[in-house]
């Protein structure tokens, strides 16, 4: 009896089990909560870190893009002032210097066009990169229209019909400025702008300074000057040179033109112009030319002087073979193409409002 009294105790009764060194039901739970809110926040975090690298990825790509755009125009804009400049002023540089540099000029439009084609474009400046491409292509062809017909607008063999081509061919730069601020420049400030980031200029580019130089007419005035320089490959003597123009006159009427006031020319035949050899040495194959524009289809005419000994005047006649229409009115200019060696050429130029 005593020891099934003992074994008795020894035997849980009711079949149940001791739950001693086992966690309750409630603490299991709050530990699984615990450790899946862990895993969320750390997927979160990765989540967002992704985020951020991919974020710093793309502005770090549209700050390169920029970056290197801006240099590539930098190119592209002091090419423009190198070439207008060179027009403008030319020196001593001959129509063979001229044209090298045109060309020049030409070559560094064509690697601009190969670089930009090149750039490491994020997807965000795709429609940017393509108009940039563009703009740059229309430099290049402009350039290289232009260096075909320099040499023929500086020379004696039909220069007027080249100076209207140029004049024309400088619708290029025209057309690559409006492409560039109308498309390149808004894609790029707009991917800019949507991605948040501040202090990152974007380029300007402008290549033609100035809508004069799509009328021929002072495409004609800037070149005509260029021109006299068409002898420098052979040495211009020492002293003084320069012609001027002393009197313009009607023909066959012989009424003289005045800058002020209206000339009639509508019975006019040709134009004679008295130049005078102003400098100390003597000169050869002198231009004198004549333009009418203002009234229609601008006209150019010229006549050249074979020779005229220093301080002497020579009379030129301009046969008016073509005219305005009757009852139309203008502007006509005068000029005496500069000689080598010539310095000032103020006196090389007269305007007339003129009538037919």
């Amino acid at each position: 009896m005593t020891s099934n009294s003992g074994s008795e105790q020894r035997v849980p009764q009711g079949g149940q089990r001791s739950r001693v060194g086992l966690p309750a039901h409630d603490d299991v739970i709050r530990h699984r909560l615990i450790g899946a809110a862990v895993v969320v926040v750390v997927l979160v975090l990765v989540v967002l870190l992704a985020k951020g690298c991919a974020a710093s990825r793309k502005e770090r790509a549209i700050k390169d893009f920029v970056n290197q755009t801006t240099s590539i125009l930098a190119q592209s804009n002091q090419s423009s002032r190198d070439f207008f400049a060179l027009l403008r002023t030319p020196g001593e540089a001959g129509a063979t210097e001229i044209e090298t540099s045109i060309n020049e000029q030409r070559s560094l439009a064509s690697d601009l066009v190969r670089q930009a084609n090149n750039l490491d474009t994020p997807d965000e400046m795709d429609l940017a990169q393509r108009y940039l491409v563009e703009t740059l292509e229309f430099r290049r062809d402009g350039l290289e229209q232009i260096s075909d017909q320099i040499g023929k607008a500086l020379g004696d063999q039909d220069p007027e019909a080249a100076t209207e081509q140029i004049a024309a061919d400088m619708q290029n730069f025209l057309t690559s400025d409006v492409i560039y601020s109308q498309r390149s420049y808004a894609y790029m400030r707009q991917a800019v702008k949507d991605a948040e980031i501040a202090g990152l200029d974007i380029p300007t580019s402008r290549f033609l300074p100035s809508l004069d130089w799509l009328d021929p007419a002072i495409v004609e005035d800037v070149l005509s000057r260029a021109a006299g320089n068409t002898g420098s490959d052979t040495a211009v003597a020492p002293g003084l040179h320069g012609t001027g123009i002393v009197a313009v006159a009607a023909s066959p009427s012989g009424a003289a033109l005045t800058e002020s006031g209206d000339n009639d020319l509508a019975n006019a035949k040709s134009i004679a112009v008295d130049v005078q050899n102003q400098g100390e040495n003597d000169e050869t194959d002198v231009v004198v030319s004549l333009s009418i524009s203002g009234a229609g289809t601008t006209i150019r005419l010229q006549e050249t002087i074979g020779s005229i000994k220093a301080g002497e005047t020579q009379k030129v006649t301009i046969p008016l073979t073509r005219t305005p229409a009757k009852g139309a009115s203008g502007t006509m200019k005068i000029e005496v193409r500069r000689v080598p060696g010539e310095e000032n050429t103020d006196n090389n130029r007269q305007s007339f409002p003129v009538s037919f």
